[in-house]
C-alpha cells in the first residue's frame, strides 16, 4: 500500500470522526439554547457537556498529525524490514 493510500485512509477517518463529534455538538448547543426547558442546566454542566467531545476531537486530530509525521518518516518501511 502507498504513503498516499494509507494517507487519505487516514484523512478520511479523523474527517468522519471529526464530523461526528460536530454534529453531536451543534445537537447539544440546539438542545440547551433552543427548546426552552424550564428548568436551567448550570454553566458548568454545559461546559462539561460541550468541552468533552472538543477535548475528543483535538485527541484525533493530534493523533492524525502523529500518523502523517510517522508514515512521511518512513517508519512503517523500516519496521518491515525485520
Amino acid at each position: 500500500m502507498t504513503a498516499k493510500k494509507k494517507k487519505r485512509g487516514k484523512y478520511a477517518a479523523a474527517f468522519l470522526c471529526a464530523a461526528a463529534i460536530i454534529l453531536y455538538e451543534a445537537a447539544v448547543i440546539f438542545g440547551v439554547f433552543k427548546l426552552g426547558i424550564d428548568e436551567k442546566i448550570p454553566v458548568w454542566a454545559v461546559v462539561l457537556i460541550i468541552m468533552i467531545p472538543a477535548l475528543a476531537a483535538v485527541g484525533i486530530i493530534a493523533a492524525l498529525i502523529l500518523r502523517i509525521k510517522e508514515i512521511k518518516g518512513g517508519e512503517e518501511d523500516v519496521a518491515s524490514n525485520y
